[in-house]
C-alpha cells in the first residue's frame, strides 16, 4: 500500500537529526525577495488595468472626492524625475482615459458608482470564506512510534509544522500535504502518525470537521514528488479519497500528531478553470520594512503592516478575484505567515513560500516567484490580472511571467522597464472596482 493512506504502519525508521551551522540560521532568518530580472510570456488573457488606476485621477473622471482636499504633497518640493520621461505612477494625473482593449473577460471599464474611494460598491461582493470554525474534537494523545528518537526530536524546540496551499481545479488529484519538525534546526519528525481532519467548504453556513483518515510521516525520499514537493523528510502525502472529494470552493485541513497534538493547516481551493488571481510579495510589500520579519523574529514583535495594502487586496477580493500570497521567505515561516495576514485584516488567500530552511535570495528569489506563477499559468491559462511587489525581484518576475506593466505594482519603488510605481495602497481600490465583477 503507497505512503500516505489511512492506518498506514510502516517499518520503523530511525529518527535523524539535521544540524545546519548557526550562520546558515543567521542566513535564513534575514531572507528578502530581492533580485534581478528576466524574460517571458503567458498569453493574451492578463488583464492591463493601469490606464484605469491613472483615470481616477483625471478631469473628466467620476471620482467624487472633495477637490477642495488638501495634497499633502509639498507643492514646492523638488521634483526629481525626468520631466520628459514616462510617469509609471498611479496616484499622478493624465490625459488617457482607462484602456478597455484587453481581453473580453478582464476588459476594464470605469465604474461610475462609487461616491468616494473607499465606498463599497452596490453590486454584489463575494463575501470571504474565513474557514472559521471551533476546533475538532480530537482523541487522547498516544505514544510515540518511536519513543526514543522522536522524543530527542520534540525536545529540539517548539513544533514548526505547515501545510502546502493548493489551488485546484475539477477533475485535479487532491493532496493533503504538510512538514512536520521540531525546533530551530526544523529536525524531522519521522514515522509518526498523523491524524487528517477537513473543514470542507468553507463558504457554506455552517462547516463541520470530519475525519478524513491518518497517515506517517516520511523519511528522506521515501514517496514521489508531488506538487513540485520533493520528499525531504517529515512529510505527509495523503490523497483524498474520492467518496470525500472536494468540491468547488474553499476548504481546511487540520493536521494533529497522535503523540502531542500539535497542529498545522492547509488550504485547498478547487476553482473553476476561468479563475482569476491577484499575486503579492508580502517583505516589504505588505509588511512596514523588508526586513520586519527579520526583527520579528529573533524578539517576538509583530510587524506593521503598510497602510491600506488589506484595503486593496480586500477591494480585489471582494470583486471574486482569489489573492496568492507568494514569498520568498522559507518554508517554516509559512504557518507564522498566515496567521500574519489573518492579524492584519488580509483577505484569506493561499501562501507559497520557498520549500527551502534559507528562503531564497537574489536570482533564486526571481526564479522561485517565476516558477510558481508559470505552474499556476499552466493550471488556469492567462489567469494573473495583476502583481503586487516592492523590489526588482518582483518586477522581474511578473515581467517574465508576462504580466503588462501597468498590472504590476511596485510600492513605493521606481520600476526599472516593466512596472507601474504605487505610492498609496488606497488607489489601488478603484483598481480594483473597475474589474469585472466576478462574484457568483
Amino acid at each position: 500500500m503507497p505512503l500516505g493512506q489511512p492506518g498506514l504502519a510502516r517499518p520503523s525508521a530511525g529518527n535523524k537529526l539535521r544540524l545546519p551551522s548557526l550562520c546558515l540560521v543567521t542566513l535564513c532568518l534575514g531572507c528578502g525577495d530581492d533580485a534581478l530580472s528576466g524574460r517571458g510570456d503567458t498569453g493574451s488573457d492578463v488583464a492591463d488595468v493601469h490606464d484605469t488606476a491613472d483615470s481616477a485621477d483625471t478631469a473628466d473622471s467620476t471620482d467624487t472626492r472633495n477637490p477642495d482636499s488638501a495634497d499633502t504633497r509639498d507643492p514646492d518640493s523638488a521634483d526629481t524625475r525626468d520631466p520628459d520621461s514616462a510617469d509609471t505612477r498611479v496616484d499622478d494625473t493624465r490625459d488617457a482615459g482607462p484602456d478597455t482593449t484587453v481581453t473580453p473577460d478582464t476588459t476594464v471599464t470605469p465604474d461610475t458608482t462609487e461616491t468616494s474611494d473607499t465606498e463599497v460598491q452596490s453590486d454584489p461582493t463575494c463575501p470571504p470564506a474565513t474557514c472559521a470554525a471551533a476546533p475538532p474534537a480530537l482523541g487522547a494523545v498516544s505514544d510515540w512510534r518511536h519513543p526514543v528518537g522522536t522524543g530527542f526530536v520534540t525536545l529540539q524546540g517548539s513544533a514548526r509544522h505547515r501545510g502546502r496551499d493548493l489551488y485546484l481545479r475539477e477533475g485535479d488529484a487532491q493532496w493533503a500535504l504538510a512538514k512536520f519538525a521540531y525546533g530551530p534546526f526544523d529536525d524531522d519528525l519521522v514515522d509518526e502518525d498523523i491524524d487528517i481532519y477537513l473543514l470542507r467548504d468553507c463558504g457554506s453556513t455552517s462547516p463541520t470537521w470530519e475525519l478524513l483518515g491518518t497517515a506517517t510521516t516520511t523519511d528522506d525520499g521515501d514517496h514521489g514528488t508531488v506538487e513540485g514537493i520533493a520528499d525531504s523528510g517529515g512529510w505527509v502525502y495523503f490523497p483524498i479519497p474520492g467518496d470525500k472529494t472536494l468540491g468547488l470552493g474553499r476548504h481546511r485541513l487540520r493536521f494533529v500528531v497522535r503523540g502531542d497534538h500539535s497542529q498545522t493547516d492547509q488550504f485547498i481551493e478547487v476553482l473553476p478553470a476561468d479563475a482569476r488571481f491577484v499575486v503579492s510579495d508580502v517583505d516589504g510589500t505588505q509588511t512596514e520594512t523588508e526586513t520586519a520579519e527579520f526583527t520579528a523574529v529573533f524578539f517576538g514583535t509583530d510587524p506593521a503592516a503598510q497602510p491600506h495594502g488589506a484595503e486593496a487586496l480586500s477591494a480585489f477580493a471582494a470583486r471574486g478575484y482569489h489573492i496568492f500570497y507568494l514569498t520568498a521567505r522559507p518554508e517554516w515561516l509559512a504557518a507564522r505567515t498566515h496567521e500574519w495576514l489573518d492579524a492584519h485584516g488580509y483577505p484569506p488567500g493561499l501562501v507559497h513560500t520557498t520549500l527551502t530552511f534559507t528562503g531564497s535570495f537574489g536570482g533564486s528569489a526571481e526564479t522561485f516567484k517565476t516558477d510558481e506563477m508559470n505552474a499556476l499559468l499552466a493550471r488556469f491559462p492567462g489567469s494573473i490580472v495583476v502583481g503586487i511587489g516592492n523590489t526588482a525581484s518582483d518586477e522581474a518576475a511578473y515581467h517574465n511571467v508576462g504580466l503588462p506593466s501597468g498590472s504590476a505594482y511596485l510600492y513605493q519603488f521606481d520600476p526599472a522597464s516593466a512596472g507601474t510605481r504605487v505610492d498609496d495602497y488606497a488607489r489601488l481600490v478603484p483598481v480594483a472596482r473597475a474589474l469585472p465583477n466576478r462574484c457568483d
